[in-house]
């Protein structure tokens, strides 16, 4: 045989490396879905409200969805913008508002043939005023859910909120995610609605920023 077919000492070490570095970062991954479920098995209502992270939120409940979404042939995009301000929350409790959220989604689009499959998960901030992207003196953050679903019904759009009502066919769901989850939001200050725009569906679930003198008390 051609001695040349064979890979180099060197060439097979880099491949050993590579390798080794994917079952790493493949483990690291598993680890991170694991805690990640393990958190959200965990009720939450009774934890300590904490300065948190919003990339950080949105990071952990869109890893959790991922699988899901690549499944059914849904694009999951994210636009998050850097240097947003910290919010105080109980970590479990947001990331449970923002995957049902992204269920939904998903649930909208693979129930409807017509659908485009695309979820985009968006944050932008708005001031004491209300004026939105302003990053200094801002006051409210707002994470938008939009996805290319069919969107909702005129007469259902005042119920969606409403405890056990849902759109989906029997069995697919009991109507109390949104329910709950406009409740959470409410417990920690904020909102969740579904906005009355042109376009895509969005939900916006607003949650207040917090003030920098709580960050900095947060860090001592």
């Amino acid at each position: 045989r051609d001695l040349h077919s064979f890979p180099t000492r060197r060439s097979a070490d880099l491949v050993v490396a590579q390798s080794c570095s994917s079952i790493v970062r493949t483990t690291e991954r598993a680890i991170r879905v694991i805690r990640g479920v393990q958190a959200l098995a965990h009720e939450g209502s009774h934890d300590p409200m904490q300065p948190t992270d919003v990339r950080g939120l949105i990071d952990q409940a869109v890893e959790l969805m991922q699988t899901r979404f690549a499944t059914h042939g849904i694009e999951l995009q994210t636009v998050v913008p850097d240097g947003l301000p910290m919010v105080e929350c109980r970590e479990v409790q947001i990331e449970q508002v923002l995957i049902n959220l992204l269920n939904n989604a998903c649930d909208a689009i693979d129930g409807d043939p017509q659908s485009q499959p695309w979820v985009r998960v968006r944050v932008s901030i708005s001031d004491a005023d209300g004026g939105v992207d302003a990053v200094r003196g801002a006051g409210a953050v707002h994470i938008d859910v939009l996805d290319g679903g069919p969107g909702v019904s005129p007469e259902n759009r005042d119920r969606l909120m409403e405890t056990f009502f849902t759109t989906k066919p029997r069995g697919a769901g009991i109507g109390i995610g949104l329910s709950v989850s406009q409740t959470i939001a409410q417990d920690h200050g904020g909102t969740l609605e579904l906005l009355d725009a042109e376009g895509p569906t969005c939900f916006r679930l607003t949650l207040p920023v917090l003030a920098p003198h709580q960050t900095e008390g947060a860090s001592a």
